[in-house]
């Protein structure tokens, strides 16, 4: 008995992958993930469906004369005077909910949605975040171009991209600090007029 369970044993740890299939799997997966994007799309307010607690429904068309409404939650919106900002993922799916008839939901990828949005708005969607990891990754082929002695174009080309990458990073970051010292007035105001 003890001999079989030994043998039972030794052929399953031989069907269990090594370190290197593993190390495959990872890198595979990190390339999937890396890959990605979420857009940041704007809506005009006649696009909102219904304001709830938790977040927005917003009005979609799919099919012929087909209506349906998706829920975006509160996390991937940002909310403005006129206008309001989905960000929104490729790859995702979201469920749409038919008005009128239940067997008609079904789900659109956040692809559909993002070019759907974008022509109905007359704006193109930017990818959301440009990554410290993007940023890297430029710098260090600048650097691999210059150790390699390689021509001049392709290092321009890498350098106007890496410039015009900070330059995004960094008109977003002001954006968001001229954001967060409207939201910081806000709420003084609001302490201020609780208080009274």
């Amino acid at each position: 008995m003890v001999q079989f369970y030994q043998e039972e044993k030794f052929s399953k740890e031989k069907e269990l992958p090594r370190d290197e299939k593993f190390w495959e799997f990872y890198q595979e997966f990190k390339s999937n993930r890396d890959a990605v994007h979420e857009f940041e799309v704007e809506l005009s307010l006649n696009q909102i469906e219904k304001v709830v607690d938790d977040g927005i429904y917003i009005k979609v068309k799919f099919g012929i004369r087909q209506e349906g409404l998706i829920f975006v939650p509160n996390m991937q919106l940002d909310i403005e005077e006129e206008k309001v900002k989905v960000f929104i993922r490729e790859t995702s799916s979201y469920y749409v909910y038919h008005k009128d008839d239940p067997e008609k939901n079904r789900y659109m990828k956040g692809r559909t949605l993002i070019r759907q949005f974008s022509s109905e708005n007359q704006t193109i969607p930017f990818r959301r975040k440009t990554t410290v990891d993007m940023i890297k990754e430029k710098i260090e082929e600048v650097y691999t171009l210059l150790e390699l002695d390689m021509d001049k174009h392709s290092y321009i080309t890498i350098k106007d991209d890496l410039i015009h990458e900070l330059a995004a990073s960094e008109l977003r970051i002001n954006a968001l600090q001229e954001r967060v010292t409207t939201l910081n007035q806000v709420a003084e105001y609001l302490l201020a007029s609780v208080e009274k």
